[in-house]
């Protein structure tokens, strides 16, 4: 898929467009991370935002998603990390 396609089916796609804007209160982080050849090819600027999310994401007590789209090549890798509330986390033994 080309690059310019997953901007779009980000912003348009019914499923992640249903996420991003649900009404129970999850908090949904969705970032690209464009990978060739050995290179991150993001600007700085937007290596430097992808990171304040990831801190935000750490940070966070609420229910979280985080979801990486990382474009290697001519292929796109999903990675997703999901954090249930705070208050829900037990580390009962």
């Amino acid at each position: 898929m080309e690059r310019i396609h997953m901007q779009y089916l980000i912003h348009k796609d019914p499923e992640l467009y249903y996420l991003i804007n649900n009404t129970d209160g999850t908090k949904v982080w969705i970032d690209l991370i464009e990978y060739t050849f050995g290179q991150i090819k993001n600007s700085t600027e937007h290596i430097v935002r992808i990171h304040n999310q990831i801190l935000q994401f750490h940070h966070s007590k609420e229910q979280s998603i985080f979801i990486f789209f990382v474009g290697a090549v001519n292929h796109w890798v999903t990675f997703i990390a999901y954090k249930p509330r705070w208050d829900l986390v037990s580390y009962k033994k």
